[in-house]
Formats: C-alpha cells, sequence, structure tokens
C-alpha cells in the first residue's frame, strides 16, 4: 500500500508542478519620478531613457503595490533581418513626416507586500501609441495607448516567489489611473 501511494504522488507530481494561471484585473498610475535613480539600482545594465516613474497598482484580490518604472533603449530587429533600437516611429504612409505609431520599451519593478511577505516583480514591457501627439518638449500629450507588460523574473521571496504572467494596460497611466487586466501565474 506504501508503495501505491509513492506511485500515485510521483505520477502527480508534473500535475502539481505545472503554474496555475489565474485572470486579473485592476488599475494603474504612473507619476514622473525626479530621477531614475530608483530603477537603476533595481535593474543595473538597462539602458533606461531618462523618463522614468513611480508606481501604483492595484489589482483585485492584492494588497496595493509600489514600485518604479523607466522608458528604456533596447535592440529590436524586423522580419528581413534590420536590427535598430527602440523606441521607434512608424510614418504614415500618405505623410511620411507624421507618425501613425511610436513603440517605446519599458521596465519596471514593482513590489507586493511587506516584510517577509514582500515579492518584487520585474517586468519588460512594451508601449505602442497610436497617432501619438507630442508636446513641445517632446512629451507624449495625445494618442491611444496600450501596454504589454510580462513579468520577467521575482525577487526570491514571499508569496509571489516565482511568478510569471503578463498584463496589459488600456489607455495611459501617466498621471492618471488606467485600467490593467491580464493573469498571474504561480
Amino acid at each position: 500500500m506504501k508503495h501505491l501511494f509513492v506511485l500515485a504522488a510521483l505520477g502527480c507530481a508534473p500535475m502539481f508542478a505545472q503554474a496555475t494561471c489565474q485572470p486579473i484585473s485592476g488599475t494603474v498610475q504612473l507619476l514622473p519620478a525626479d530621477s531614475c535613480a530608483a530603477i537603476e539600482a533595481e535593474l543595473p545594465g538597462v539602458f533606461f531613457l531618462g523618463q522614468c516613474f513611480s508606481v501604483n497598482l492595484s489589482v483585485a484580490g492584492f494588497p496595493v503595490a509600489r514600485g518604479h518604472a523607466g522608458l528604456t533603449s533596447e535592440i529590436a530587429a524586423n522580419a528581413l533581418g534590420d536590427v535598430t533600437t527602440t523606441p521607434l516611429f512608424i510614418p504614415e504612409d500618405t505623410d511620411p513626416a507624421a507618425v501613425r505609431q511610436a513603440v517605446m520599451t519599458a521596465r519596471s519593478a514593482i513590489s507586493v507586500g511587506w516584510g517577509r511577505f514582500r515579492t518584487t516583480l520585474y517586468t519588460s514591457d512594451v508601449i505602442t501609441v497610436s497617432r501619438p501627439q507630442f508636446g513641445a518638449f517632446g512629451e507624449l500629450t495625445g494618442g491611444s495607448v496600450t501596454e504589454q507588460i510580462t513579468i520577467t523574473h521575482t525577487s526570491d521571496q514571499g508569496p509571489l516567489r516565482g511568478a510569471t504572467g503578463t498584463m496589459t494596460v488600456l489607455g495611459n497611466s501617466i498621471g492618471q489611473s488606467a485600467p490593467v487586466v491580464g493573469e498571474l501565474c504561480l
């Protein structure tokens, strides 16, 4: 009987090892930061462009998460093998001087929980802005914004240690709340 239990437990091991994903939804708000020092300390070696933010993420069923994010310059390649770096600007067909879409990249470090129950989620993000409008200093002042977020890794502590998942921000979250949906896998 003892051997039968061991065999049954071993047979179930792969099932228990797989991540269980749960849908999540909430809001996120970014506020401009005075510098990129906080995110640069969390993610050394990443090239930040100098536009950094504090992050407040509120997801149903979790404590409010706080952290830092910043726009990055990262290597990008097209299907033909041409290599460039982000941000990218795709011109209008009818007016090459006008931008149809802007594609930007970002990284973030967002902590959920407190003390020994605190996990930091590290993300890699791709932001697209359709029909972007820019202010006098190059800042984004309008356009339709969508941000795809991938959790790349976590800190080695807390209940979300080892989590993976994706989130989508639906709209501009700089200085205002924007809806976020996705899935968190443990």
